[in-house]
């Protein structure tokens, strides 16, 4: 199985804040996301992560380095935005399988273009491909959300819209139906 997961920001405190995250520290955050995703994602399973998963700090320290093999899957990389710090650990970076910017992935014989940042028209737009983007959380007031709720194939795969899970591309189309 595939899943797809973006914007963990582990150790990025504000984030409670401008996400309206319903934790009451960065512990029980960072337990909940990584509790959540043990609970569906096997050692069998592909996992794209859409970056932003770690803030500087943790992405530098060992504390990334730690929660990444303690998840289990097949773990793939887009980078996002926050992500410079993370790159740069060799360490961190040799657990993921793959490392892309913008890629291509075929998913039971869909294809699915996954970038951390969503895009208005991607590779096969209009042969029903689909599109798997995080970066923009749950942030309704930015103008390009409603917008992209209107695509009828394009997904943000973001822990806060996401219940704080890894997601299937058929439970993002079958909850868009």
């Amino acid at each position: 199985m595939i899943f797809y997961t973006s914007d963990w920001h582990i150790d990025h405190q504000n984030i409670l804040k401008l996400c309206d995250r319903p934790f009451a520290d960065m512990d029980e955050m960072r337990e909940t996301i990584i509790s959540n995703y043990c609970a569906r994602v096997t050692h069998k399973d592909d996992v794209f992560f859409l970056g932003d998963l770690f803030f500087k700090s943790s992405a530098s320290d060992g504390s990334a380095v730690k929660v990444m093999k303690a998840l289990p899957g097949h773990k793939h990389l887009i980078i996002g935005n926050h992500d410079k710090a993370m790159v740069k650990n060799k360490q961190l970076m040799s657990l993921f399988e793959t490392a892309d910017e913008y890629k291509k992935i075929n998913d039971d014989g869909r294809t699915v273009i996954a970038f951390h940042y969503p895009i208005l028209e991607w590779d096969g737009y209009f042969h029903g491909t689909y599109h798997v983007y995080g970066h923009i959380h749950n942030n309704t007031g930015n103008e390009l959300y409603s917008v992209l709720g209107q695509l009828k194939n394009a997904f943000n795969v973001g822990v806060d819209v996401n219940g704080f899970c890894p997601v299937t591309l058929s439970e993002l189309i079958a909850r868009s139906e």
